[in-house]
């Protein structure tokens, strides 16, 4: 796992070299995660283009998201919109403004909520199957702070691969990395705003990455003694020929 180091996108991680279960190894330099590509620089782009070979780039964001944040042009590299919520869902998505962040529900909710919904389910079958269409070279996924569906969405895929928890966590929690400065802006601008220091600190949480989303999620996932690979096939409709090219084409020996 390595940071891409691309100045306008601090976020962005390549997934390669994580062990799974069986031994095997993700594939360097073919599966990216990020937050938005709004800011990349024409270096970051001569990167993604050069180095990694970028061939799909998966926004999950809502339209009104993209509007706002356009990504930057990426030539070569197809975009698929698969946004994992099709309205905007405060909190994931993440609105302007002081008065949104002030209205931030519970971000375990949010995680149960994102492995409850049929949409969103149907979603995640369709941003796996399109990463399992990738051929040579990198695909890379992002929403606006690379942190809840971006996470998701990447421990649901290495899920698929078969990755121990231990991976999947260690994956989700290394966005502290890149989310703490802003984290922690956000908890001094609310602060000097309202002075309420309790609210402050809850807002600032919402956008690190902590274990009790995750946690969330995972328990989402295993509720009623479900495994991953049957969460995998009875909820999210992934097949198994699609789980077998995932790992064909991602993981080495």
């Amino acid at each position: 796992m390595t940071n891409l180091r691309l100045t306008g996108a601090p976020n962005a991680r390549d997934l390669g070299g994580l062990t799974m279960t069986d031994g095997r190894t993700i594939a360097h330099g073919r599966l990216l995660r990020s937050g938005h590509l709004a800011n990349l620089t024409a270096q970051d782009v001569r990167v993604l283009q050069e180095q990694y070979r970028l061939q799909c780039v998966i926004d999950l964001r809502t339209p009104e998201e993209r509007q706002q944040l356009p990504d930057a042009a990426l030539p070569g590299a197809a975009v698929a919109k698969l946004p994992v919520f099709a309205a905007s869902v405060l909190g994931i998505t993440h609105e302007r403004g002081t008065a949104a962040l002030e209205r931030l529900p519970s971000m375990t909710d949010l995680y149960r909520l994102m492995l409850r919904r049929s949409d969103c389910l149907a979603q995640f079958r369709l941003i796996l199957e399109t990463i399992a269409a990738v051929e040579p070279g990198a695909a890379l996924w992002h929403c606006t702070e690379g942190k809840d569906r971006c996470g998701m969405v990447t421990a649901l895929l290495l899920m698929a691969l078969g990755a121990p928890l231990t991976v999947i966590t260690r994956d989700y929690l290394e966005t502290n990395r890149a989310a703490r400065p802003r984290a922690e802006c956000i908890r001094q601008k609310i602060l000097a705003e309202t002075g309420n220091a309790e609210k402050a600190e809850t807002t600032a949480r919402a956008f690190l990455a902590e274990p009790e989303y995750l946690q969330a999620g995972l328990d989402e996932i295993f509720r009623d003694g479900r495994t991953a690979d049957e969460f995998l096939r009875d909820n999210v409709g992934l097949t198994d020929e699609t789980k077998k090219e995932l790992q064909r084409k991602f993981l080495t020996a």
